[in-house]
């Protein structure tokens, strides 16, 4: 079983998800954290049950409708799993203290860069340097699985801009 057939097994088995990116998260961070939400809707798992924290985005995204996006605490002890996108290095993560609590069984890391300091401990994680994003590294390696699932790709979801914009998603 290669990475990405791990972190798909362990995802379809967990009911309740947090996604965390790094601190100041820019483009690529947000886009990957919205696109592992519409990957994770299109498995089936319930909008309700996934939460992705991003709590400041960044006045250079000035196209983001900050005011259409709903807000919430979280907590870990409602997740089961915690997927990590675009960063490596625990200590640059949101919302690091969440991490502290986990066993590796309970993280996914997903990104493009190595760990230069403190790296997430996890068991499952699918990391490729050579990619040009974690954004790209999503849709390359998890569109495969929705394909081969239902007939289905990345493309035919609902696209990533309207996720932040419609109320589809919550940011934490």
């Amino acid at each position: 079983m290669n990475d990405r057939e791990r972190v798909v097994s362990v995802i379809s088995k967990a009911e309740t998800f947090l996604i965390l990116t790094h601190l100041r998260p820019d483009g690529d961070a947000i886009s990957s954290s919205v696109a592992m939400y519409e990957f994770l809707v299109s498995l089936g798992k319930s909008p309700e049950n996934i939460d992705v924290f991003i709590p400041h985005i960044s006045t250079d995204l000035f196209f983001i409708d900050k005011n259409s996006i709903r807000t919430k605490n979280c907590t870990l002890e409602k997740h089961d799993l915690v997927i990590v996108v675009d960063c490596s290095d625990s200590l640059r993560v949101e919302g690091n203290e969440l991490l502290d609590g986990i066993s590796p069984e309970q993280c996914i890391l997903i990104d493009h860069h190595e760990a230069p300091g403190t790296p997430i401990k996890t068991d499952y994680s699918v990391i490729d340097t050579s990619a040009p994003s974690c954004t790209c590294i999503i849709y390359r390696e998890f569109s495969k699985y929705i394909s081969a699932k239902n007939g289905n790709s990345f493309l035919d979801l609902p696209k990533t801009s309207n996720s932040l914009t419609n109320n589809s998603i919550s940011l934490v």
